[in-house]
């Protein structure tokens, strides 16, 4: 019965831009962590929620001006997973659910400088689904995933830096890559 229920440590980096149309855009590399518990269920399947702090960010480049946008998660995935147990390894198709609540957040640009936990206008509370595959190989997984994050970001443009610059239903997403070793 321990060999279908794992307990285990999680970790990996985040690649994440922003769906900002009307602006130069490029990827942010960011990280994630935190703990995994993953039971296996008949047929294939398995079910593995995770709790991770994980940091999103995007670079925006508009009228000549850089600036840089970070948000740190407590994020909660819950990760739907099918594939065959092939003895020595298991390959699986993944597909991820998640909610999550901003903790802290940076804001750098060249007009503004840098601001820190600015929440005026922000949105903290963050949902979406992941969509990847994965490959289980003895107590390790790796998992290659993008995340799209449904959640509108700006609720009042008005009010600071980060919330003009996601004005209008922006936000992030981007490939996840992670790495868990399993107890």
């Amino acid at each position: 019965a321990s060999a279908q229920h794992n307990f285990g440590i999680i970790g990996g980096v985040n690649f994440s831009s922003t769906n900002i149309k009307e602006f130069n855009r490029g990827t942010m590399t960011q990280y994630h962590a935190g703990l995994t518990y993953r039971a296996k269920l008949p047929f294939g399947f398995s079910i593995q929620p995770s709790l991770l702090y994980q940091v999103k960010g995007a670079k925006t480049i508009s009228e000549g001006v850089d600036s840089n946008t970070n948000v740190g998660y407590l994020e909660m995935p819950v990760s739907f997973q099918w594939g065959p147990d092939l003895i020595l390894f298991r390959p699986f198709l993944d597909v991820t659910p998640f909610v999550g609540y901003g903790l802290n957040n940076q804001y750098w640009s060249q007009a503004a400088g840098q601001v820190n936990n600015a929440w005026g206008g922000l949105s903290r509370w963050e949902y979406g689904v992941g969509v990847g595959v994965g490959l289980d190989i003895w107590k390790f997984q790796v998992i290659a995933r993008y995340n799209w994050n449904l959640e509108e970001l700006s609720k009042d443009a008005s009010l600071s830096h980060i919330a003009q610059t996601f004005k209008g239903g922006k936000n992030f997403n981007g490939v996840s890559l992670s790495l868990a070793i399993l107890f």
